[in-house]
């Protein structure tokens, strides 16, 4: 379709390591000709857990990256030396089995997590195939506590139980919750029994 229509595809790929259950594809993969219309993101804050760091990298045609390259060296100053080592670690080829026991690890939480939610009256959510977060529909779950808005459900969940989360308005979708499985099994065990009870003192 973008080829066909002359759109120039921006991928961002900052999940690409973090794939459950199927093979991770890069757009950019597909084809020469995609390849060369494609400028693909990507980061170190997920892969390598280096989070804050703010160090990603791009690839794609020469013009383009020579385009950003002029309009980043005004922009933004390079990064610290001891950031520029950590990657330069990130990259080597004896971290992957490192990164790929990170990643059964997320994907361990992300059942673990998901499971518990689904037990929670008024909430349900899809199982994510990559990344490290559940995106919960807590529709019911809003009518049960007697609230409008996903802001409302997670400041009362914050504000009576202690577990923080992310309104889905934040990302244009009311009646939803965003929630991190990136902490400990116990934490996460724990926030779900505070999110159970949370719900069910309102029935």
């Amino acid at each position: 379709w973008a080829l066909n229509h002359q759109v120039f595809v921006i991928a961002d790929e900052i999940y690409y390591e973090l794939v459950y259950d199927v093979p991770s594809i890069s757009v950019a993969s597909l084809s020469e000709e995609i390849q060369n219309n494609t400028l693909v993101i990507n980061g170190l804050s997920k892969s390598v857990a280096m989070t804050g760091w703010r160090l990603g990298y791009a690839f794609g045609p020469v013009e383009v990256i020579r385009a950003l390259n002029d309009l980043t060296s005004h922009t933004t100053s390079n990064p610290a030396a001891v950031v520029q080592y950590a990657a330069i670690r990130a990259f080597q080829e004896d971290l992957q089995e490192d990164k790929e026991a990170m990643r059964l690890q997320f994907q361990k939480r992300i059942e673990l997590f998901h499971a518990l939610i689904q037990e929670i009256p008024g909430m349900s959510c899809v199982k994510p195939g990559g990344a490290f977060y559940l995106f919960v529909n807590i529709q019911e779950a809003m009518k049960i506590v007697g609230v409008e808005t996903s802001d409302a459900f997670a400041l009362k969940l914050l504000e009576e139980v202690g577990v923080a989360t992310v309104s889905g308005e934040n990302f244009g979708c009311t009646g939803y919750l965003r929630l991190s499985c990136a902490s400990s099994e116990e934490e996460l065990k724990n926030a779900a029994q505070r999110m159970n009870q949370f719900v069910r003192n309102y029935l």
